[in-house]
């Protein structure tokens, strides 16, 4: 039994590494492209094109064209039909967000952790459910979204020492910054919060709902990297960094975008990456502590 597991193991990186170059290309710029106007394009955190950043319209357009890009390639056994249903998802739910349902959760207007934990309550609420759904009404198992056990041996330990690294170092920089332990104490709560809801977040939009099915048409390698790319353009705006750095924090969240897809397939699980993120977000909400 052993031998037959570590077989199936083996062979099916191999399965998944058949595709031939011209067969990519093509799914890989529909990829890239698609991914740059759904998460740049179509965002309502940047402000880089006025007539499209936040706009309904827009994005029920962009939601629209996807779907029926997914509808014609529906019955297609390659890269168009997989990167066309998962643009078609990710879109979708950033019309959702666009829309704002849940806004009416942000109550606080003060720039405190506790405004953050709210607009990502938003946030999540809006995504996850419009991912899941529409996943489960493609016919996509939990297992395709990486929703499963996996292998705990891997990455519960990995994913608990992320945690306490990122806990540990966001406190003594704190502390050697002048807060008191208890100043840590009153907002870790809203930092566990945000960094746990952020984290399966943008797991399943970024990466879950593309990761499995892009390795069984594209191959591992550029599965890993076509997401990696799109989680980092998608950061290229991000408010909490300044405009000078915006370029090279783009080009780290590209590289840790790899790592974290690479965790999820190492793991078999979308568990160990949605640690891993919660530990990288502690640094980005150290400005509350």
């Amino acid at each position: 039994m052993a031998v037959d597991e570590l077989a199936t193991e083996v062979a099916a990186p191999a399965l998944a590494s058949t595709p031939t170059r011209g067969s990519q290309l093509g799914p890989i710029l529909l990829a890239l492209v698609g991914g740059a106007v759904v998460f740049v394009l179509g965002t309502p955190y940047f402000e880089l094109f006025e007539s499209t950043n936040d706009s309904e319209v827009f994005n029920g357009a962009v939601t629209a064209a996807l779907g029926a890009l997914w509808f014609t390639f529906r019955n297609r056994d390659d890269g168009y039909s997989v990167v066309s249903s998962g643009l078609f998802v990710a879109a979708a739910a950033m019309w959702v967000l666009v829309i704002g349902p849940f806004n009416w959760l942000i109550t606080a207007d003060n720039g405190t952790v506790q405004e953050a934990f709210q607009d990502k309550t938003a946030q999540f609420l809006c995504i996850v459910p419009v991912v899941l759904a529409l996943t489960w009404a493609m016919g996509r198992s939990r297992d395709s979204l990486y929703l499963e056990t996996g292998r705990p041996r891997r990455w519960l330990p990995f994913g608990t020492v992320a945690i306490v690294v990122g806990a540990v170092i966001v406190t003594l920089v704190a502390m050697a910054d002048g807060a008191d332990f208890s100043d840590v104490l009153d907002v870790a709560p809203w930092m566990l919060g945000f960094a746990a809801m952020n984290a399966l977040m943008e797991e399943l939009w970024f990466r879950s709902v593309f990761l499995k099915p892009y390795v069984e048409k594209l191959g591992a390698t550029v599965a890993i990297w076509v997401t990696a790319i799109v989680f980092g353009i998608s950061h290229v705006e991000a408010t909490y960094i300044s405009d000078a750095r915006q370029i090279p924090f783009a080009l780290l969240v590209a590289a840790l975008g790899a790592l974290l897809a690479w965790t999820m397939r190492w793991g078999r699980s979308i568990w160990g990456a949605v640690l891993a993120h919660m530990a990288l977000d502690f640094v980005v909400l150290f400005e509350f502590v």
